[in-house]
């Protein structure tokens, strides 16, 4: 059983946010992203499927997502497919802080992170998986077919 669930900011250039007093204070430009939340109930796997451009904010959303996703169990493998981000807009601080966070998923189910080689987004992904090292067990792979099969391997 597989169930899906994702959102998609549409690109609004012109968004204003509004003071009190019902003013223009400052203008938030929409930026294009897509999170999209797989549920594999057989595989005990939850996917979670990454495009455009990625904030600190995008994650903290992304485990609402997930931990209202139907199907969800927090000893599930948790996969988190980057290679259709074209920009991540985090900080190395981003970084550390999401990797201390406390997880949402049990410390023993792997976290696979997939990134493509010689990528910035691979690095960030390294860089979490060193921050995250004795709090989750975390795994960095260049492709979603090298993510199941560690999957395969821990089953």
């Amino acid at each position: 059983m597989r169930h899906s669930q994702g959102f998609h900011r549409k690109r609004d250039p012109a968004y204003p946010i509004y003071g009190q007093a019902g003013h223009d204070v400052r203008r938030q430009y929409h930026r294009p992203v897509a999170i999209e939340v797989i549920v594999e109930v057989e595989e005990r796997v939850v996917v979670l499927r990454l495009t455009q451009t990625v904030t600190r904010g995008d994650f903290v959303a992304a485990r609402s997502m997930v931990t209202s996703a139907r199907g969800w169990q927090p000893s599930f493998a948790h996969v988190l497919d980057f290679t259709g981000v074209e920009k991540l807009e985090l900080s190395h601080a981003d970084v550390q802080t999401l990797a201390t966070a406390k997880p949402i998923f049990d410390l023993s189910a792997p976290q696979i992170l997939v990134a493509r080689p010689r990528s910035v987004n691979f690095g960030l992904a390294r860089m979490f998986q060193i921050y995250a090292e004795g709090r989750r067990d975390v795994h960095v792979v260049d492709s979603m077919e090298d993510a199941r099969k560690l999957i395969a391997l821990r089953a």
